[in-house]
């Protein structure tokens, strides 16, 4: 039996503390990093990853939408209490 080994990539969390990676149902890695980054970050949906302007990738935990400026900022929602 021959071993062959296979360079693959994934997504993992920029954010100070978290070393989350990318994963869904089906696949947790992809051939190239742009592919990764295509099939994680689902657009602008709030459940999936975010791959920011700085080349830096937030899990759906640590990125949140600012409701003021209409803009994706980096760290969790604040709860209101």
């Amino acid at each position: 039996m021959s071993d062959l080994t296979v360079e693959m990539h994934t997504m993992q969390c920029d954010y100070p503390g978290c070393s989350k990676h990318a994963s869904n149902d089906d696949y947790s890695c992809f051939g190239d990093y742009e592919e990764a980054v295509d099939q994680f970050t689902n657009g602008y949906d709030e459940t999936g990853w975010w791959h920011a302007t700085s080349d830096r990738d937030y899990c759906p935990k640590h990125w949140h939408w600012d409701e003021e400026t209409d803009e994706q900022v980096v760290g969790p929602k604040e709860v209101q209490r």
